[in-house]
This record gives structure tokens, sequence and C-alpha cells, in this order.
């Protein structure tokens, strides 16, 4: 259906993908993963005909018909993230594709809806790419993954657990030959300060045996400098031993999974009331969403709130927020809008023509660019080639990523993560869920993600 020769993509001035070949047959069942930003969207936009490579060369089929549901699927409706979604499913399936290309196609599905993704992806007989962090998506839909790293995509024939128990072994092997490359670096630096007190310690010996005439004339110095040029040959060995280590140290590293260091600190307002509704509703325009809400939430407090697409919990999560375009009725105590931050599924909030240092420069006016950048590196933005890329074309994890350093610089005392997890890689949900369970503030967060939940363990739950 699909091949791919030798495709290169450079991206706002970056190499994203170096020498990719691949080949989608008929009927294939292919995972595509990677880290954010490794560049798992842009290829499947090359493979969908929507990004143009910046070498290589795309074959598809005569006449094949291609279907691709991009991972932002928004419109101008009322509608939920997750009933966006399965509409964009929904017309992509009923076009009755040769090849379907899908970009985290469960994100914002609450779990009847993932079922029927499944079911219905089950019973598709066309070539099947998915992009996903999604683990039980992996394993009840992929026989075969393709894995983005450092530019490179490699092939793995079998399950998602295989690959990982793979993974992990590389990992630990990776592991133990770092460790045998410090061991021979410290072996190698030892030998060099030995050879060079040894030279040290013959020069001055050949020096006192000069002056004291015990060799003689032209001979002396002869012997003098073939001491010091074996000596330097000596070190001259031992210094290209230790940039070899070193080179293959630095192959090694690459290999490793980076893992960010966040650090949300807590709002200024340390106990009291922090949010409290009373008899109160949401509602667009004049359609009511929720109506009857009773909520109390103090300072450290942590509320989940979980329901099917379309029940109100990003309408909610918006009107905490102080979002204008939804209507209020009841009473409604909240912190300040200044004192409230909200991650967004869609990221609606981030300057998207704006670079990530240029969106925390305009938020944090009395920071240094240096402290803008050292902030930004704990978030994974390192160098150039991510804090300067504007956030239009980063991917969903960097722009979570953004979302959360811009909180992290400006303490909230209510934070609000309307599904916090979508577009995360594996890593990156782990450390998320680390932080946010140390975060001594008020926490509120909508996701469907029951796994991630029950591991923050909220201490009240609003089903509805």
């Amino acid at each position: 259906m699909l091949r791919a020769h030798a495709l290169d993509l450079d991206f706002n001035g970056r190499a994203l993908l170096a020498d990719v070949n691949l080949h989608l047959p008929s009927g294939a069942r292919i995972a595509l993963i990677g880290d954010n930003g490794s560049g798992k969207s842009c290829l499947l936009q090359m493979l969908a005909g929507t990004l143009v490579p910046s070498g290589g060369t795309i074959i598809r089929r005569d006449g094949a018909r291609i279907a691709y549901v991009p991972q932002h699927v928004l419109d101008d409706s009322s509608r939920s993230g997750g009933e966006q979604m399965r509409h964009a499913l929904a017309r992509a399936l009923d076009a009755d594709p040769d090849v379907l290309l899908l970009d985290e196609p469960s994100n914002h599905l609450d779990r009847s809806a993932r079922r029927s993704l499944i079911a219905r992806l089950r019973q598709f007989h066309g070539a099947l790419l998915v992009a996903t962090h999604d683990e039980a998506l992996i394993d009840a839909l992929c026989n075969e993954l393709w894995h983005i790293r450092g530019g490179r995509v490699s092939h793995f024939g079998g399950r998602y657990r295989d690959y990982q128990a793979d993974l992990q072994q590389r990992r630990e092997a990776s592991d133990r030959q770092l460790r045998q490359l410090d061991q021979e670096r410290g072996q190698a630096h030892e030998a060099l300060m030995r050879e060079q007190q040894r030279a040290a310690s013959s020069r001055e010996r050949g020096v006192r045996k000069v002056e004291q005439r015990k060799w003689g004339g032209v001979r002396s110095a002869t012997k003098l400098g073939r001491g010091n040029t074996t000596a330097g040959s000596k070190q001259l060995l031992i210094r290209e031993q230790q940039e070899d280590i070193e080179a293959r140290r630095n192959d090694l590293q690459r290999e490793t999974i980076i893992e960010p260091t966040f650090a949300l600190p807590a709002g200024w307002r340390r106990e009291g009331v922090v949010v409290q509704l009373t008899d109160a509703s949401v509602a667009h325009a004049t359609e009511t969403v929720l109506g009857g809400l009773h909520l109390r939430l103090d300072v450290g407090d942590r509320l989940a709130i979980t329901g099917d697409n379309g029940s109100g919990k990003s309408t909610l999560a918006r009107a905490l927020c102080g979002d204008p375009s939804i209507h209020r009725d009841g009473d409604w105590l909240l912190p300040p809008a200044d004192q409230i931050a909200l991650l967004d599924q869609h990221y609606r909030d981030l300057p998207m023509q704006a670079t990530p240092l240029q969106a925390l420069s305009a938020q944090m006016p009395d920071w240094s660019q240096t402290q803008c950048r050292l902030h930004l590196a704990d978030f994974l933005f390192r160098g150039d080639a991510t804090a300067q890329t504007p956030v239009s074309a980063l991917s969903g994890g960097e722009r979570a990523r953004l979302s959360l350093a811009l909180m992290a610089a400006k303490p909230p005392a209510l934070l609000v993560l309307d599904e916090p997890t979508n577009n995360l890689d594996m890593t990156l949900r782990m450390h998320l869920l680390q932080v946010l369970r140390v975060f001594p503030g008020t926490l509120v967060v909508v996701s469907h993600d029951d796994a991630f939940l029950q591991a923050l363990e909220p201490g009240q739950v609003l089903a509805l």
C-alpha cells in the first residue's frame, strides 16, 4: 500500500527524521511509538501527503484511498474533545479507506468510546498505522511496532509488552557497558597521571645528569630528547584511549531515556477554603450543562472529575477557571483569576505564534533570558531546537510540557488539569504523576485515565 525510501525531514531548523525506510502492506497492524517530539505526527503527515519530506520518496499504490485523522480535530462546535474525536474517526472509517493513519485516536475518549473504537478497528481490513502512547490500544490491535528514536525508525515484530521487555534488557546491557566504561575511564586517568609524574621525574633526573656532566655533550642532549619523545608518545596513546572511551560513552548515553525534572511549586495560600460552590450550575448559551452542584475544596485537596464524553467535565473545568464563554449561576467562591492555572486538553490558551522562550519571557518579564532557559530546560526544552520553535509546530506532548512549565513559573492557588495524560509518553506520564502527588496546592483533575487517577489518590471524586 505504502512505501517510503530514504525519508529525511528537517523541521524548524532541526533534523527530525533521517534515512527512514518503511513498508506498510495491506492488512498491516502497526503501532508507531516514541517519545514526545520524536517525529511520529510528522511521519504520519508525510505518509498522508499533507507534509512534504526534505528528502527521499514515498510510493503509494495507484488508486489507494488513504484516510488520516490527526490528534487535534477541533471544530467550531460545542462538542467535547471526545465527541469531536469520535466524529472524526467515524468519518474516516465510513470512507472505507485502504490505509488508515491515526494520531493518538484514544485521546479524550471515555471507556465506552474506547471499547467501540477498538471493536470497529478490529473489523477494519485495510492497513492500519496508529501513533499512540496507549498500551491497551496497542496490545488490542497491533502485532508490529515502529519505534522512532534519534531520528531513526526501528522495527519490532511482536506485542508491546514483549518490546518493553526487550527494551529493558537493552537498557540493562547499556548500563553495564556504561559502568565498565566508567571503570576504564578511571583507569585511563590514573595511568595518565602516573605517566605524567614518571615523565616529569625522568626529565628532572635527566636534567640533573646533564648538569652534572654524567652524560657527555651531544649524546646527553639526544638521550634526554629521546626520553621526552617516548613519554609524549605514551601520553598521546593514553589520551587517544580516553577519547575512544568518551566516544563509546556518548553513543550509549544517546540511547538513555531522558527523564525530565518538573517542579510545580504550590500557591502562596496555606490554609482555608479555595473553592466553594453552592447550588451552582454551568451552561453554554441558553443550554444548561450541569446544575445543582455543591462542592468545597480547601488548600491541598484533590478532586477527580469523571464521566462519559459530553457529560460536562471540561465545561465545569473551564467554569472553575472563569472562562467568560461559559455561563455560571448560583454561588461561586473561587481564587482571583491570576491565581488559577488551567492545562486545557486542546492547549487553546497557549500563544501559538510565540516560541516557548517568548511565551515564558512574556509571562515572567522580570526573569532574565538565562533564568527562562534554565526553567524551560527542566521541562526538556533544551537549546534553541525546541525553545525557539513556534508553539504551533510543537507536538502535543511538547505543548503539554510547555503548559506545565508556564504554570510552574507562576504558582497557582488552584491547578485545574483537563485530561493531563493526553499526548504524554510513558516517561512523562510517570513523572507528571509523581509531581502532582506531592503538589501541596488545590488540584482538580478531569481524566478518563483510571490508572492515573487511582495512582493520584484524589480525596474527592465527582462523577458526572
